[in-house]
């Protein structure tokens, strides 16, 4: 069965970019609000669980009963739409980082363009 490498391999490579920008984190190389910080690490927690739910789910499950199976998606579910908020969340803090770049940005071309003026 193809999915389960596929799943595999998105749990890695989610492990292996939150530990990349931990490090830029850790060395200043991010643009990142300490706002953002918290919601990317709840992201990558859940958005592991998530695939790791889905990757034992068929294997695992085949010894419970009905009910059992239908909490266990439930909660995968959940925790899918939990994930959604979280990314809605952490986007909403980007633009607002781009929106203050984008300010600072125009108050210095502004006062640059101020200073050239009255300098002439």
């Amino acid at each position: 069965m193809l999915l389960r490498p596929i799943l595999a391999v998105g749990i890695a490579l989610v492990i292996a970019l939150t530990a990349y920008e931990v490090r830029a984190w850790r060395t200043g190389n991010t643009i990142v609000t300490p706002r953002q910080k918290p919601l990317r690490i709840a992201s990558a927690v859940v958005m592991i669980v998530v695939l790791a739910m889905l990757l034992a789910g068929d294997a695992w499950l085949a010894r419970f009963g009905p009910l059992a199976i239908m909490g266990y998606w439930t909660i995968c579910f959940a925790l899918g739409g939990g994930l959604i908020i979280l990314v809605l969340l952490d986007l909403r803090e980007l633009i607002y980082g781009y929106r203050e770049v984008r300010r600072r940005v125009f108050m210095d071309t502004m006062s640059r363009k101020d200073d050239e003026g009255n300098a002439e």
